[in-house]
């Protein structure tokens, strides 16, 4: 759950600076952070934006260019794959278009 401005300063008694300095880094990562979720929502990515971003802490810019390859080629891609799909129908071809 988040926490309020209170509870965080009274963790960071003393260290304010440091608090300060955190509270804008995630300040400046949350639109990457929120591209990376819409990313691998639309890709077919094994793991989940949170398994990611774990992974990838402090590289988020890195998931992203990563993320924003894998859509590109994904859409390249898709209408070779729905034609195939198509033509194996057509054919009636004993194997699936995924077996072949």
């Amino acid at each position: 759950t988040p926490k309020t401005a209170e509870e965080l300063l009274k963790t960071y008694i003393g260290r304010e600076e440091v608090l300060l300095k955190n509270l804008k880094k995630v300040k400046e990562i949350a639109p990457v952070v929120a591209e990376i979720k819409t990313l691998v929502s639309e890709t077919n990515t094994p793991k989940t934006a949170e398994e990611l971003l774990a992974t990838y802490i402090g590289r988020e810019e890195i998931l992203l260019k990563n993320l924003k390859k894998m859509k590109l080629r994904e859409d390249e891609i898709a209408p070779i794959i729905a034609e195939i799909k198509t033509l194996v129908d057509e054919t009636n071809s004993p194997k699936t278009a995924e077996e072949l």
